[in-house]
Order: C-alpha cells, then structure tokens, then sequence
C-alpha cells in the first residue's frame, strides 16, 4: 500500500475482504492445523492474524481498497467510456481525501466498535486479540496511518491521471446529456469546452484550424473549419435531441461518423473514440488470441485469426446470433463446392 504501483488493487481487496468475512473459521482453522502439524510456520501466522494492530490494519485496508476496486473494475469493463471513467475516479480520490482527513472507513469503524473488552483483554468475533500497545493508542495510530496510506495514493492517482482535464474537455460530446437537454439548454452546452479542445489540440499541432467558409471533402485530413465546426457541433446537439435521442450511442456514433455534414465535428469524435483509457483490452486481445492459436493450431493464417479475434471479442452473443443469415452469406460470397 506504500508503494501503490507495484500492488494489484483488484486481487488484494478480494484476498482482505474474504479473510476478514472468513476470519473465525481461518483462526479456528489455523488452531486445528497447528495441534495436528505442529508447525510453528502456522502457529505464527495465527498469532499474526490475532494481534489488534495488523487486524486494525486489514480493516483499513479493506476500507481504503474499496473504491480502488471499484475504479479497477470500471477499468476492466468492456463499455468502458470517458464519461464512466471521470465518474469513477473523482468518486475516489473523494473517498481517499475523506481517509487523508484522519476519518476512517466503515469497516474499521465496525471493527473498533464491535471489539469487546473483558478482564483487561479485547475480543473479536469470539477470538481473543493480543496487543504490544493499549488499544486506545493503537487506535490513535490507526488514524494517522489511514492519512499517510490515503495521501500516498492521492498523489499516485493524480500523478498517474495527470491529463484527466483533456477527458472533462470531451463531455460536449457527452451524448447521455446531450440527450436529456431541453431545446433553451442546447445552444450554451458544450461550447466552451468544445473551445477548449480545439485550443488544446491545436497547441499540440495535431489538428490545424482554418479560417473561411470552405468545407473539407477529406474527412481524414488534420485541418478543421473553425467556423463550420461551431455550426455543426450546433447541429448536431440539435439533431441528437430532436431526432436520435431513442437510438443507442453506439448508433448515433455511427451515423455521424458516415454523415459528411459532420466532417470536422468526425475528426474530434474519432479521437474522443479512440482515446486508450487503459491496457485492459489489450490484454485482453493477448489472451483471447493465445485461446484460439493454440498448439494445434498453428497453421492459422494472420486474416482468419484476425477474423476470429473480432468475432470473439466484438461479435454477437451465441444466443443472439443469426446463423441462418451467415450461411447465406457464406453460400452466396462466391461459388461453393459441395461434396
């Protein structure tokens, strides 16, 4: 927790959260191991897991890895999209900014609270704890290390996400909003952010503004009218919330990608839709590939693995697919010969 590069979130929280759902039965466990092996490796590992401070400790843990988790799981989801992604991550550095303030979690709350003090010595959930310390102090200290963990991975965070302002620039294109507007909320949404990007991609010298009225037939050159791309950004909240506001994102992208009135709005989608929010799919590739190349597969050719790959990761689920209509497709693509 330290050192927040070198841990995995997602595999921790669920190692934390299940040993400490699980925690009677692994003491009682370990008890039952030790009587029978007689191995101080498991008798050390039970008397790590009965002092107060490293269950404090795990409490915290579970506490602080909660929203982290659910950052990594927004990460790994397939629809991933920058406006789920800005979502996620203010929720949690807002959580974090709340541990920095010396507050601590639910969990460790519960676990303070639910602790039962008799003859001297603390209890949890029937095991009886041991400290080095008074729990009171420990507690105090517990409180000062949720601050300097929480801390540590703010700056991580931030250091980590350090263009996320590029990602608040895209919202004007933020069509779940854009569909919810009213028609007096259409002119002023989005205008000064939709500013902001063509300022900022014009600072890096990836796309080059023109002046004039002209309109561009190269849908992929890296010149935008400034003056047509105001009028088409207007045109196309307009048409979202008259025309497209019952079709799925995915659709509307569609259509206003193939839409030549959209030219220049096309180049800043293209790049709001290509965005690498993260490496998860392409590892994801990387595995799904090694499944279908397998030993006894070698002689696959790159275009029908390339082909299976998009079937496999982008095509329709089984349940759902048309398998009459592909082997239409397939008898009627060229001449077959049936044996």
């Amino acid at each position: 927790m330290i050192r927040p590069f070198d841990v995995r979130w997602l595999s921790n929280f669920v190692a934390i959260d299940r040993l400490l759902t699980l925690y009677p039965a692994v003491i009682k466990a370990l008890s039952e191991l030790y009587l029978s092996e007689k191995d101080f490796l498991i008798e050390s590992m039970k008397i790590q897991l009965s002092n107060s401070w490293n269950l404090m400790l795990l409490h915290t843990y579970a506490d602080i890895l909660s929203p982290l988790f659910s950052l990594t799981k927004q990460f790994q989801s397939l629809d991933i999209n920058i406006e789920n992604v800005q979502t996620s991550l203010s929720y949690c550095i807002l959580a974090l900014k709340s541990f920095a303030e010396k507050n601590l979690g639910v969990r460790a709350t519960r676990f303070l609270e639910g602790c039962i003090h008799n003859e001297g010595k603390y209890s949890f959930k029937d095991i009886t704890l041991v400290s080095s310390t008074t729990f009171d102090e420990e507690s105090q200290l517990l409180k000062e290390k949720t601050k300097e963990i929480a801390t540590i991975l703010i700056k991580s965070l931030e250091k980590r996400f350090s263009q996320m302002d590029i990602l608040d620039k895209f919202s004007c294109f933020n069509l779940n909003k854009i569909k919810s507007l009213n028609i007096d909320e259409i002119s002023d949404f989005g205008e000064k952010k939709l500013k902001e990007l063509t300022t900022f991609y014009k600072g890096k010298g990836f796309l080059k503004p023109v002046e004039g009225n002209a309109n561009f037939q190269d849908a992929d050159s890296h010149e935008f009218n400034k003056i047509a791309l105001k009028e088409e950004y207007k045109n196309f909240k307009v048409l979202i919330v008259n025309e497209y506001h019952s079709l799925s994102n995915e659709e509307i992208y569609w259509k206003i990608l193939q839409n030549i009135s959209f030219q220049n709005i096309s180049k800043f989608l293209k790049i709001s839709l290509t965005l690498p929010l993260s490496s998860v799919q392409c590892e994801r590739s990387f595995s799904r590939m090694n499944l279908i190349k397998t030993d006894l597969r070698t002689l696959l050719e790159e275009w029908t693995l390339d082909d299976l790959m998009l079937i496999s990761m982008n095509g329709v689920e089984v349940d759902k697919a048309d398998f009459r209509k592909a082997i239409d497709n397939w008898k009627t693509g060229k001449k077959r010969y049936f044996y």
